[in-house]
């Protein structure tokens, strides 16, 4: 989400808040980001089902609902944040746990032999649909290039 996109955003949700209510500020975006509970942060709470492929403490990976191959199963961390560009930031260990995780999915699918594709959606135009880091695992078929 771009500074200018964030900042509209806030501003319309801060026009439904009454200004005036005792202990009312301004959210930033990380603050937003952790009221906010995307279909991700229901999947993870339980309180919407998913076909589990893979958990272990730092990640969870489901099938997806709509998918885009025969295998088309997407990991997410347990640690919520938004988007790609905002990993160089997050810890080293927690970024090679992450990556060391989609790679087990790919060999616990056994998908090693046949290739599978990595994908990781950033921003609307980049087909981010859920504003929750995530990597998508895609097999089952050829794959063609480039990707649409």
């Amino acid at each position: 989400m771009s500074r200018l996109q964030w900042k509209s955003l806030r501003s319309r949700v801060e026009r439904t808040r009454h200004q005036y209510e005792p202990g009312y500020r301004s959210l930033d975006q990380k603050e937003w980001l952790k009221m906010h509970k995307t279909v991700f942060d229901k999947i993870l709470s339980g309180d919407l089902p998913a076909d589990r492929v893979y958990e272990d403490d730092s990640v969870f990976a489901f099938r997806d609902i709509n998918p885009q191959a025969p295998v088309h199963v997407l990991v997410i961390p347990k640690t919520k944040f938004a988007r790609f560009t905002e990993i160089s930031s997050r810890p080293a260990e927690e970024t090679g746990r992450f990556f060391s995780a989609v790679s087990k999915v790919a060999t616990f699918l056994n998908l090693d032999s046949s290739g599978y594709r990595v994908v990781i959606n950033n921003g609307r135009d980049g087909g981010q649909a859920v504003e929750y880091f995530h990597a998508h695992i895609l097999a089952g078929r050829k794959l063609t290039w480039p990707p649409g």
